[in-house]
């Protein structure tokens, strides 16, 4: 069952701690395998262990990151954000910077594992839920942030936009940080064939696919994902992430030592229930084939790294508050729509179907009309369920009960 209420009024001031997430002591009762410990909400969803040595190693990776980003938690140009969201929190480390940036901002953090800090700043709150159910946030948030979701926390992409989509408010940003769990070479040209390094991550590969999960993510997936949510006009920020100290510039340098480090502290970890709970092999088996991973790893001669990308969007909005006490809409498009969603009756819908990304206001609403004209700028045919439609002047003119 869920560990929240339902929650309408996140970050507002007239919510209780009823609104709230109520952490039980059953969430505490990690179990353990292999000697790790690992979440006990929605147990065995998430393959990675929640242990000190694991929150050493997500540590190592976001220093890494913020060396990648120079400094950045995001690139999305937030302004005044009211209500932000981390989702996979991890450590919280992402969420309490970002609380200390944006003071006068409500930052919750999500994960499956309570295992942040007790004491944070007031505007900071960690909730222990999982993503992939129905969210119980209001639909007023400014700011949905995730980084390393792909392949081991998030299955299905299009579903979580679409869940951004529905709950970021007008002027809202989303931004996935995401990397491509394939290792490409540099300067030293292919890995060779009996690299070990590539042989594990084909083996992990293959043992997350099994599971349900698929790391090979890439740009092109997340802005296909994002356009079947709704989103229009993604942009895409193009980053490496090396595993090793070999780049030239000083900062990609340094995250790359950090990367390594994490590596060998934490390759064992991450590998373990998917070697031996999902595949099948004996630990010491795993143990063995791991000491000549690190071994690979700690060469000089392998320039290898991950691509790493950003993936962002604006939501655009326009006021329909003239419609509000109307029954019709009318939607003039120079081009068909594509994007209205199937069973357009509601005016939420609409209201967030037809926003600025889309298309563009081109004529404001008056007092007098219940029209709205929209230029669209992509093409495609209208094939949504609507009350009525038709063409006049090669224009769609769409009709919908609102």
């Amino acid at each position: 069952q869920p560990l929240h209420d339902n929650d309408s009024t996140l970050g507002d001031d007239t919510g209780s701690e009823a609104d709230y997430c109520s952490v039980t002591d059953s969430v505490y009762d990690f179990p353990v395998e292999n000697g790790r410990t690992y979440h006990a909400y929605m147990d065995g969803k998430y393959l990675f262990p929640n242990d000190e040595r694991e929150r050493e190693r997500m540590e190592l990776v976001y220093d890494a990151i913020n060396f990648i980003f120079e400094g950045k938690p995001f690139f999305a140009p937030v302004r005044n954000p009211h209500k932000i969201i981390d989702m996979g929190t991890g450590t919280g480390a992402w969420a309490i910077d970002v609380g200390d940036r944006y003071p006068e901002a409500h930052v919750v953090g999500i994960d499956l594992s309570p295992i942040q800090p007790k004491w944070v700043a007031p505007n900071v709150e960690f909730r222990v839920d999982d993503i992939d159910q129905p969210w119980a946030f209001s639909r007023s948030i400014s700011f949905i942030h995730s980084r390393l979701m792909s392949g081991h926390s998030i299955r299905n992409w299009p579903s979580y936009f679409r869940k951004c989509f529905t709950h970021l408010s007008p002027g809202g940003w989303v931004e996935a940080q995401e990397i491509t769990l394939i290792p490409r070479c540099a300067s030293t040209g292919p890995f060779s064939s009996d690299s070990y390094i590539l042989e594990w991550h084909e083996i992990f590969l293959q043992g997350m696919r099994r599971a349900g999960y698929d790391l090979n993510i890439t740009a092109d997936d997340i802005a296909i994902a994002m356009e079947q949510a709704g989103f229009i006009n993604v942009h895409i920020r193009r980053e490496i992430m090396p595993l090793g100290p070999w780049c030239p510039e000083r900062h990609l340098r340094e995250a790359g030592r950090l990367v390594s480090e994490s590596l060998l502290q934490g390759i064992g970890g991450i590998s373990s229930a998917v070697f031996t709970r999902i595949l099948g092999w004996q630990f010491i088996d795993l143990e063995l084939f791991l000491r000549n991973v690190r071994r690979e790893l700690r060469s000089r001669n392998i320039h290898a790294f991950w691509p790493l990308l950003v993936a962002l969007h604006h939501f655009h909005n326009f006021s329909l508050s003239l419609l509000r006490q109307r029954k019709i809409c009318c939607i003039w498009t120079e081009t068909p729509i594509t994007t209205i969603p199937a069973n357009a009756t509601a005016l939420m819908d609409v209201e967030r179907k037809l926003e600025q990304g889309q298309g563009y206001v081109d004529s404001k609403l008056r007092s007098d009309k219940t029209q709205i004209v929209i230029k669209c700028d992509r093409g495609g045919r209208y094939r949504s369920r609507v009350a009525s439609y038709y063409e006049e002047k090669k224009r769609i003119c769409i009709q919908i009960d609102i």
